[in-house]
């Protein structure tokens, strides 16, 4: 199981009655910093203060190492967090290469992740 204080990339999402907000931390951080990154750099005070936000998430990325080679953080058909599943976030090992079955959908997925934006820069 995932430990809350192993710094990760963060996705926070909260919306307001107009509006949906999607953000990404660009560090990793532990799940409280990132909490406190939303309330701080993410949502608008005077809306927060007057309750205008509905309550917020923020969905782990995979750590920065993950990331960065393709680590397979998602059921590609119901968008599932499955990167703990896929490895130790914790370990230099990204998993860009796996058939499994979805614990959440039941769906049957292979993945091939053959190389990220970041990989073909360090090329370059």
């Amino acid at each position: 199981m995932r430990s809350n204080s192993t710094p990760m990339l963060y996705r926070i999402l909260a919306q307001t009655e107009t509006i949906d907000i999607e953000a990404k931390t660009s560090r990793a951080m532990t799940e409280r910093d990132a909490i406190e990154a939303a309330k701080k750099h993410v949502l608008h005070p005077e809306t927060v203060a007057a309750g205008g936000y509905r309550p917020f998430v923020i969905r782990p990325m995979g750590t920065e190492h993950q990331w960065k080679y393709g680590h397979i953080n998602y059921c590609p058909r119901c968008g599932t967090y499955i990167g703990d599943e896929m490895g130790d976030p914790e370990d230099e090992i990204a998993n860009d290469d796996q058939e499994f079955e979805c614990p959440e959908c039941y769906a049957h997925v292979y993945v091939n992740i053959f190389r990220t934006p970041e990989e073909a820069d360090e090329d370059d």
